[in-house]
């Protein structure tokens, strides 16, 4: 007969031997549609439908397949604009055509745009076995239809206003340059408009309240890919300020959103699901944040 020690330890190998395999099998591949309520400082707007996606990671461990699968759940959705807040690789492109064909996908189905991350090229990527620019990731963007808004700035059309769109380059790569996207942002929107901010990195909010927007978007996290249950820790998450790992964060009358992405590294995930984030945005004066996932 088992005694109980080595019972609590076969109950304890088995527990981590399923919880490794939910990791690698189940969770990576596992989409959700997150729906969130993002109120904005605009008493005299209507409402618009932003979707948030990001770190494809096209790679081994996130296949075309996955990006595929998000983006055929993507288009699915009613949108006003899309936006994508990079890494769309992990270290080189394999099949650029078929994941120019897919990303175009989200093109077609509503204004698409789209800023860099770490690993799309550049002085973080080229350490870390990657691309010493980022012409091939522009190269994809620019075939799919996607608009890049590398340090720059453009006005949008949606639901009978005028919005604005702002996107950095990456912290980590170096090139991120607030200061020439908002000098650009000054001379298209002399008057008060939406402002939505793509920055790849989450740590960028320390350096940009300074400047005038209404909603960052960011990923980069992966939402943690490993969260501590119970706690909602992300140990591992890649950020100097662990406090905003995932979700919506109020900053001051602004907000925050990142997203947990499509993608991942190591083909592990546990306890943050990939995700296609819906934002509803709307006038502070009818709604308050909120949170929801299919």
């Amino acid at each position: 007969m088992l005694s109980r020690r080595q019972l609590l330890r076969m109950g304890f190998y088995g527990s981590l031997i399923s919880g490794l395999g939910y990791s690698y099998f189940i969770e990576p591949r596992w989409l959700k549609v997150s729906l969130q309520t993002i109120p904005c400082d605009m008493p005299a707007m209507q409402p618009i439908t932003v979707l948030h996606l990001s770190d494809f990671h096209a790679s081994n461990a996130a296949s075309l397949d996955l990006i595929e699968k998000a983006c055929a759940l993507a288009v699915q959705i009613p949108a006003d604009c899309i936006c994508l807040t990079g890494d769309y690789i992990s270290t080189h492109l394999t099949d650029a055509k078929r994941y120019s064909d897919i990303l175009h996908r989200l093109s077609n189905h509503a204004p698409t745009v789209a800023c860099l991350g770490n690993h799309d090229g550049g002085e973080w990527a080229i350490e870390h076995h990657g691309y010493a620019n980022t012409d091939e990731v522009r190269a994809l963007l620019q075939t799919a239809g996607i608009r890049l808004l590398h340090n720059q700035a453009m006005q949008l059309t949606v639901s009978q206003q005028v919005i604005n769109l702002v996107g950095l380059g990456d912290v980590w790569a170096g090139e991120c340059d607030p200061q020439k996207a908002f000098k650009a942002f000054a001379e298209l929107s002399p008057q008060r408009r939406l402002t939505i901010l793509l920055s790849h990195n989450p740590d960028t909010k320390d350096f940009l309240m300074d400047y005038p927007w209404d909603l960052l978007l960011c990923g980069h996290t992966h939402g943690g890919q490993f969260v501590i249950p119970l706690t909602n820790s992300a140990p591992f998450a890649p950020v100097l300020d662990k406090a905003y790992v995932y979700g919506v964060y109020p900053l001051g009358k602004r907000h925050l959103h990142i997203t947990s992405g499509v993608g991942n590294l190591y083909g592990l995930r546990f306890n943050c699901r990939p995700e296609i984030s819906v934002l509803h945005l709307v006038s502070a004066l009818n709604e308050s944040a909120g949170v929801s996932s299919l």
